[in-house]
């Protein structure tokens, strides 16, 4: 049996280019209904272009400020979504699509190797395989005081809340899947806003007993994870920080295509890799209209 999916597309401005994203996320996946999540302020919704809007099959709107919705919009929005409009929709695995994530193939194809009762993320990562790393998401979660007091916050809220205490994972969110069963689950409790989204999901996850799944958006991830145990503290910058001069980085994990760092992928890189059989199909994050 097919796996029926769905898409949310997450949002917050930048409509023109939203627009000609959505077209392509129709054309290369015909059949699957495009709902919208608009994490941005509610008057400017009012300039987008009603052919825009109406490409949705339904669009909610965050009601939160902007620097919860740049911190939760995905997992604590999707579970938003979920609670207002998502339980009542038919689908089996339904895929969160930032603005700025450019996928060059259909949803079959690129989360074939996924099963459908799992979740998708890119690159997750227990935070004891960052111990050598210097900088980046290491430095930002667990060496600042207060970001390090609301995960101590969390896992203390876990513990007391379900009984156990679980590996806090790293990732990248964007395009992630998520099963209906899991949204179902944790739709019924209580999730604080600590840390991040790529925290949270990892931490529930646990919780709700369903298994992480890379999606393989950052190639030769595993092997770098391996790689980087073994070499010079000075050669090992964290692997999510973004794209790096490093050579041995650049190699391994390559950057260039698949970031959270805010360094666009350039036209050039994309259109070398769509020529080949065998290149990339995904890259986060586009800012531009590629039509």
């Amino acid at each position: 049996m097919s796996t029926q999916r769905a898409i949310l597309f997450r949002f917050h401005d930048f409509f023109d280019v939203c627009d000609s994203r959505l077209g392509r996320l129709q054309a290369l996946n015909p059949g699957i209904k495009i709902h919208g999540l608009y994490g941005g302020k509610s008057q400017e919704l009012t300039s987008a272009n009603s052919s825009f809007l109406e490409k949705f099959e339904s669009l909610h709107v965050l009601t939160q400020d902007s620097m919860w919705c740049w911190m939760f919009g995905g997992f604590l929005g999707i579970n938003n979504w979920y609670k207002s409009i998502g339980r009542e929709l038919d689908f089996d695995v339904v895929h969160l699509v930032e603005w700025d994530l450019l996928m060059e193939d259909s949803l079959a194809n690129l989360y074939r190797h996924i099963e459908p009762e799992c979740i998708g993320v890119t690159a997750p990562t227990p935070i004891g395989a960052l111990s050598k790393a210097k900088g980046g998401w290491r430095e930002w979660w667990l060496a600042d005081e207060e970001k390090r007091t609301e995960l101590h916050l969390l896992l203390k809220s876990i513990r007391a809340n379900h009984g156990m205490t679980p590996i806090v994972h790293a990732c990248f969110l964007p395009g992630a899947s998520f099963p209906k069963a899991f949204l179902e689950s944790i739709s019924r409790l209580t999730i604080p806003s600590y840390c991040n989204d790529e925290v949270l999901l990892g931490v529930y996850a646990q919780v709700a007993q369903v298994e992480l799944r890379d999606t393989g958006f950052l190639r030769n991830w595993k092997n770098f994870a391996r790689l980087c145990l073994h070499l010079p503290d000075a050669l090992v910058s964290d692997p999510f920080a973004g794209p790096r001069a490093n050579r041995i980085h650049r190699w391994f994990v390559d950057f260039q295509y698949f970031n959270c760092n805010g360094c666009n992928v350039s036209i050039v890189d994309i259109q070398k890799q769509l020529v080949q059989t065998q290149g990339r199909r995904v890259f986060h994050p586009v800012r531009y209209r590629i039509d």
